[in-house]
């Protein structure tokens, strides 16, 4: 190939690049709290209870992350995917997702991977932990990290949403892990947004997931119907019921 005609092919190629990019839409809205929230409950003394995670408290007070709700009742930690509607296949990222033990929490509280990507577990406390997850779908896995630096890599082969993560030497660390087919996820910041970038034209089914709150007891989710157009950007809000 000519030096000319590979330029040419290389101009071809962005273009075509940008043209796909323009033609992705985006969701964007709200989840927001349906009635009156309870007051986030402090976990001081449990932490105090363990020398190491007393000391590393320092006086702060470490609430429970099982339920936060901004003054205008935005609903943080919500998982909101895209559940029906894309059928493409999109590579999982290389770059892994972190989930650390530091000052005895998990962080994130949610966490989210793509199907085959990598999940790096951390623990950045010198002292014992130990990481419990427990799927339906996929595998079980339960081990130690006994000091500070003590990495491990795990990785999801089925699709799978709310899978609890605990940590049996300290009772109130917990975690949920949701394993997704896409990209197309985004979880609620504390005011309550989110923002699903990348998507072609369509009719999706978008689904909300939330640890504790939905619109029934039965079930951890809300879901609507949501079609975008080229280039469109449209706006879904989430309204969970308080329990």
């Amino acid at each position: 190939m000519s030096k000319l005609a590979s330029v040419l092919s290389a101009v071809l190629v962005v273009a075509g690049a940008s043209v796909a990019a323009a033609q992705e839409g985006s969701i964007t809205g709200t989840v927001k709290l349906d009635g009156e929230a309870k007051k986030a409950k402090k976990i001081n003394s449990q932490l105090d209870g363990d020398k190491f995670c007393g000391g590393v408290r320092g006086g702060v007070d470490v609430f429970n992350e099982d339920l936060i709700v901004s003054a205008d009742k935005g609903v943080a930690n919500v998982l909101v995917w895209v559940k029906g509607g894309f059928t493409g296949k999109v590579d999982a990222p290389k770059d892994p997702v972190v989930i650390d033990q530091q000052k005895c929490v998990y962080h994130p509280h949610i966490v989210v991977v793509q199907v085959g990507q990598t999940l790096t577990i951390k623990n950045s406390d010198d002292t014992m932990h130990n990481i419990h997850a427990v799927p339906a779908l996929n595998s079980e896995f339960n081990e130690g990290q006994g000091k500070a630096g003590m990495t491990s890599d795990k990785q999801f082969n089925t699709p799978e949403i709310g899978i609890k993560v605990k940590c049996d030497v300290h009772s109130w660390m917990g975690a949920w892990l949701h394993v997704i087919p896409h990209p197309f996820h985004a979880v609620t910041t504390p005011d309550g947004k989110f923002t699903i970038k990348g998507l072609p034209a369509g009719t999706y089914e978008v689904e909300a997931w939330h640890e504790k709150l939905a619109n029934g007891k039965e079930t951890k989710t809300v879901k609507q119907s949501v079609t975008l157009g080229d280039k469109e950007a449209k706006t879904a809000d989430f309204s969970l019921k308080a329990q």
